[in-house]
């Protein structure tokens, strides 16, 4: 729980700065978010709702990095690709299972809002294949488990201008997945979907494409 409180602090702290420099002189340089670029994150994350994943495990930590091109305006395409790392503190679901390595690759388009000077804000809709990795202990035989998905997620990014080039970035986003296990129906609609919760920071850097 400690490192979401920690995330959630920044992610309100990026707010509210955010909203106090909304008046900056417009004589100052304006450092524009959407721009072609890297985005390297860490994050917690956390299963949600009544499925699997949220009976099976707690909150998780993970890592992942986006790519970003700009093609019209204040609007961009985006890939990424994230790794989150679930410890299973429930086998009545799940069975066998030691962890779950969540491993996600999306792509898709989003929009940038310029706030002021140096803070701005985004939001985007990515398609997600996913696939979870599920790890056996040795003592459970030392196997690997794969389940496979496929879902859309909704990110909101908050990013800051350290300079023209590079950014601090604080987001939330949330995950919708729809798995293909095949299952009992007497549990089968515990294993047909789940939703997932992120809170993450990460720093973007970027580069001219003119």
């Amino acid at each position: 729980m400690i490192p979401r409180f920690k995330i959630s602090v920044i992610l309100i702290a990026f707010l509210l700065l955010g909203n106090v420099h909304a008046q900056e002189s417009q004589n100052e340089q304006v450092y524009n978010y959407n721009i072609a670029g890297a985005e390297y994150f860490v994050g917690s994350s956390l299963a949600v709702g009544d499925n699997y994943m949220n009976r099976s495990t707690g909150a998780a930590l993970g890592f992942g990095a986006n790519a970003y091109l700009p093609f019209f305006k204040s609007f961009y395409a985006k890939a990424g690709f994230n790794i989150t790392y679930f410890n299973v503190s429930d086998n009545t679901f799940i069975g066998a299972v030691d962890q779950v390595n969540k491993k996600d690759v999306s792509i898709g388009l989003g929009y940038v809002y310029q706030i002021n000077n140096r803070f701005s804000s985004s939001i985007d809709a990515n398609y997600i294949d996913s696939v979870n990795r599920n790890k056996q202990s040795d003592l459970q035989g030392g196997g690997t488990l794969k389940d496979n998905a496929e879902g859309f997620d909704l990110r909101l990014t908050v990013g800051y201008a350290l300079s023209e080039y590079v950014f601090l970035t604080a987001f939330t986003k949330y995950d919708q997945l729809y798995y293909e296990i095949e299952t009992g129906p007497s549990v089968s609609d515990y294993f047909e979907s789940a939703s997932f919760l992120h809170l993450g920071i990460g720093i973007k850097v970027g580069f001219p494409i003119d």
